[in-house]
């Protein structure tokens, strides 16, 4: 392994990510919200979210505190899963990269969780650590709130090459500016690449396509430059976007595994409006890998039923294609 590798592309001017946060910004104060495949309606998703609190055990109309304490506790009990995945395409000198893939962590839903994640990330090196979004719970919440629990969390480790993240479905616009004021670098519909001499990693971000879509995420995706593609994108809907334009390996999260599942781990539910069956674990979609990252904490009921959470460590090396999970802790 080489040393760091040099930061050197950012494709998009300031402007154009002016003209996104206006849109962004639009969107979230009109709630009409757009997935991949349509619109979404405000209102379905108001109720959803009405429903489920009726079934939160630590408010009206059912006051079981103890148990409500106890399945939070539960929720926040977090696996460190170690993935090595083997690409003929990955250049030498990226052989044996490392990165860390954080995702879903709602850190306003289960207050504390910055605290687990950090026990299963401290001492571990990695090259390059990544959040695919999800840092609230709660919409609206001030985006500053995530600074203290996300400080935690970045004590944990060094990346060698930096953080990068990109937002999900319940953060807001506000969001990017905070997490780029403790150091993160966050890709809105955007690209940077690595290098290493004449060898090329690079990391693709977009916006979210399940409550937040625009043309400029597949865009972003189809525009990547050449070298070793890496798509960070809050669901799976963009999968074949991301395999047409040559990248290599998918990095996403928001169905949190289901969260709430049966005995034999089967989830009830599963958030995705294309490639449900992308809903967890690792997939791959024509020569690309892929991994949906369960996430680390819970969204809307602050519980996980058969569905840890966990946080992740990726080995990338160079040889035939293929994945498999060596660790869970």
């Amino acid at each position: 392994m080489t040393g760091p590798a040099l930061f050197s592309y950012r494709p998009l001017l300031y402007s154009d990510r002016e003209k996104w946060r206006r849109r962004r910004q639009d969107m979230e104060k009109s709630g009409l919200l757009q997935s991949v495949v349509g619109p979404r309606s405000k209102l379905a998703i108001t109720l959803k979210r009405r429903l489920l609190r009726l079934f939160h055990l630590g408010t009206p109309p059912i006051r079981l505190k103890w148990v409500h304490d106890t399945l939070m506790e539960r929720a926040k009990d977090i696996e460190f899963v170690h993935h090595r995945i083997t690409v003929p395409t990955l250049p030498e000198s990226f052989d044996g990269y490392r990165i860390i893939h954080l995702s879903d962590p709602h850190f306003d839903a289960l207050p504390g969780l910055e605290e687990r994640i950090f026990e299963r990330l401290a001492g571990k090196a990695c090259d390059a650590f990544v959040v695919t979004g999800d840092f609230a719970d709660r919409h609206g919440a001030p985006p500053r709130d995530v600074i203290k629990p996300m400080d935690r969390v970045l004590e944990a480790i060094q990346p060698t090459d930096g953080a990068f993240a990109i937002l999900g479905n319940h953060d807001s616009w506000g969001h990017v500016e905070v997490l780029e004021s403790i150091g993160m670098t966050v890709l809105v519909n955007e690209s940077l690449v690595l290098r290493r001499g004449a060898d090329k990693l690079v990391f693709t971000g977009t916006d979210d396509p399940s409550y937040f879509f625009t043309e400029a995420a597949p865009a972003a995706l189809l525009a990547a430059p050449d070298g070793f593609k890496i798509a960070l994108v809050h669901s799976a809907d963009l999968a074949d976007v991301a395999a047409e334009s040559g990248h290599a390996l998918y990095l996403a999260g928001h169905t949190h595994g289901g969260q709430i599942c049966l005995p034999n781990g089967r989830p009830l539910y599963i958030d995705l409006k294309r490639f449900v069956e992308y809903g967890q674990g690792i997939w791959f979609h024509d020569d690309m890998v892929g991994l949906t990252n369960v996430g680390a904490g819970a969204s809307m009921l602050p519980y996980r039923f058969f569905s840890k959470g966990e946080v992740v460590l990726l080995n990338l090396n160079r040889g035939p294609r293929a994945a498999r999970r060596s660790l869970r802790a």
